[in-house]
């Protein structure tokens, strides 16, 4: 199975290619009042309205800064329902084969954060997107 790395509050992490639909340039949010803090906004994406997830706010860091290479990556989710949801990367960088890996931290407050795949030097880790949403949302 394949993942998409990407690089986020000065992280490396990767999602599964099965959960990805789309990754677009990073454009305007619409703001959301009282929403997490990690949710920066909404971005139109065909009919619907969907929220753009900001790593570097969940983790406690600073925003992803806004780049030229700064990318919104559109996600599925199924459970409970299907949704979609953008996060923000601040750089895309390539397919990998989730392959050997070793097991990450686990926080209740950071369920999302998944193993760590060890391709080579620059180990990213695996997000659980099923989890990455604030359950307000």
């Amino acid at each position: 199975m394949q993942a998409l790395a990407f690089r986020a509050a000065d992280m490396r992490f990767a999602i599964a290619l099965s959960h990805v639909v789309q990754v677009l340039h990073d454009c305007r949010l619409r703001p959301v009042p009282l929403a997490p803090a990690a949710v920066t906004g909404l971005i139109r994406y065909g009919a619907e309205m969907i929220p753009v997830v900001d790593l570097g706010l969940l983790l406690g860091c600073a925003p992803a800064a806004m780049r030229r290479s700064t990318r919104l990556i559109v996600i599925r989710i199924t459970l409970p329902a299907l949704r979609l949801f953008a996060v923000r990367a601040e750089e895309v960088l390539d397919l990998i084969q989730i392959g050997p890996s070793a097991s990450g931290l686990e926080l209740a407050e950071n369920r999302w954060l998944g193993e760590h795949i060890l391709d080579d030097a620059h180990t990213a880790q695996l997000i659980n997107p099923q989890a990455l949403l604030p359950e307000e949302l």
